[in-house]
């Protein structure tokens, strides 16, 4: 019987450690996503502000920056 008991206990495991990964992947994307969508993502990692300044005061900052450049935000690569 102590077999069979290591073996659940062990499968047991490794489905709970697959499911936190998967949600933790799927979790991570959610958050990169939503966080590189917004214009103002760019300022945190690039020399922006004169651009973003500039975006923001035209007639264009209704419209996101990844409407019109080629983007897509938020895909963690593994």
């Amino acid at each position: 019987m102590g077999i069979v008991k290591f073996v659940k206990r062990k499968r047991r495991f490794l489905l709970v450690l697959a499911a936190v990964v998967v949600l933790g992947y799927i979790g991570a994307n959610l958050l990169a996503y939503t966080l590189t969508y917004k214009p103002e993502a760019c300022l945190a990692c690039h020399i922006m502000k004169p651009y973003y300044e500039n975006w923001k005061a035209s007639t264009h900052n209704k419209v996101g920056c990844i409407d019109c450049h080629p983007y897509r935000p938020g895909t963690i690569v593994l």
